[in-house]
């Protein structure tokens, strides 16, 4: 009789979370707890309060995350995309200028994704604040 073990890979990865919309702060908290469900959150920087970039709109409310999951990247995308609606964005409801929540896969282990949010420098100030902590 021999026992087999199969160890799931561990991803590293790093989201932004975003708000423009009623309530910001408690969105962002709520969004940190459900990724909690299923990412183990290493790090987490404080808001950061931004101007709205390519629209007109109220400022946003902006943090950063880093964690490591077992899922691969297109579940922790679905549970992602899951957890906007739950936290009540839907495509139909929001207009382009006013989020409740977004929540974006920036980087899987080393794979930049968003890169154009790589160049804005709240993203580059919020990745500089997440790495200070390790």
């Amino acid at each position: 009789l021999s026992v087999v073990f199969f160890i799931m890979p561990t991803h590293q990865v790093v989201i932004t979370l975003g708000s423009n919309h009623r309530q910001q702060y408690d969105r962002l908290q709520q969004a940190v707890k459900q990724l909690q469900q299923y990412l183990q959150i290493t790090a987490v920087t404080p808001p950061l309060l931004t101007s709205p970039f390519g629209c007109s709109s109220t400022d946003f409310l902006n943090q950063m995350i880093l964690g490591t999951t077992d899922d691969d990247y297109p579940l922790l995308l679905a549970k992602t995309k899951l957890t906007e609606q739950m936290l009540g964005r839907h495509q139909y409801i929001d207009t382009p200028t006013l989020i409740d929540i977004d929540i974006d896969i920036m980087l899987f282990d080393r794979k930049r994704y968003h890169e154009k949010d790589w160049e804005r420098d709240y993203i580059q100030k919020l990745y500089q604040d997440l790495m200070q902590q390790q």
